[in-house]
């Protein structure tokens, strides 16, 4: 176990969250203390999820690897799907001057 395996995820997550978020809407959820809340409940579900990535499929018995990261699995898509929802509200909120694709900035943006 290397020390930098940690700083690597956490970097890992939030390149994704700004690809999905876009670079505003990145920084402005971060200003969230809930969202700072979410991102380290994240961050551990990532690492349980990802020690548990290449154990044995295990994940019908209780207490393996595989079962937690199953377990993980579930709250990570959890989480995501809470925020998605949310960035929904917030684009179906703004009123949008233009329907150019091409200047959107969020992956989010970009699928809706």
């Amino acid at each position: 176990y290397f020390p930098l395996v940690d700083a690597f995820k956490q970097f890992t997550l939030s390149v994704a969250l700004r690809i999905v978020l876009g670079e505003y809407r990145w920084q402005e959820w971060m200003k969230s203390d809930n969202n700072n809340t979410r991102l380290v409940a994240l961050l551990d579900d990532f690492s349980i999820w990802s020690k548990g990535l290449l154990s044995p499929p295990t994940s019908f018995i209780p207490f393996t690897a595989s079962y937690y990261a199953m377990k993980a699995r579930k709250r990570i898509r959890n989480i995501l799907l809470e925020v998605i929802e949310e960035e929904k509200e917030v684009l179906n909120s703004q009123v949008e001057s233009s329907c150019d694709r091409n200047k959107k900035k969020s992956l989010i943006e970009r699928l809706l």
